[in-house]
Formats: C-alpha cells, structure tokens, sequence
C-alpha cells in the first residue's frame, strides 16, 4: 500500500521543522535516519539561507518538543 502525504505536510513551516529537527540524528528514543555529517550540511545550507537566529531557535524548539526537558527553574522548584 503506498503511503499518500499531504500537501500540508509540505508547506514552508513544516519543511523548515524537518530541516531543523535532529532526532532525525538518533537523538532521544528515535532511530538515526541520517548522518550527522549530512544533518550538518543541511544546518550550514539553512544557516546562510535564513540565518543562524532562525536555526538556532528552530533547532531549540524542537529538542524542546522532542526530548524530556525542565528548565532549569523547573527542576530547582522540585528539588533536582
């Protein structure tokens, strides 16, 4: 059966999500589908396209997303 995706699953945003996701690493529980060498390459192309501003806080969102996180203000009021 062949797997249909939407076109919303293309659209800038979403791309731009992709592009910028390095669970696609192996990060966290989910298996590397790329090299990191690769996923760097994409970084520098999106970096002199968009800038570093973007990257970074796209990259920031999704480990956020992606991997268990608490801030640091979080893990002192639980007293980690």
């Amino acid at each position: 059966m062949e797997r249909k995706i939407s076109q919303h699953y293309w659209e800038e945003e979403n791309v731009k999500r992709i592009l910028t996701n390095p669970v696609y690493i192996g990060l966290g529980h989910y298996p590397p589908i790329m090299e990191e060498k690769e996923f760097i390459k994409i970084g520098i192309k999106y970096i002199a396209e968009h800038g570093a501003e973007d990257y970074l806080k796209r990259l920031l969102n999704n480990l956020k997303w992606h991997l268990p996180y608490k801030s640091y203000n979080e893990r002192k009021a639980e007293g980690e």
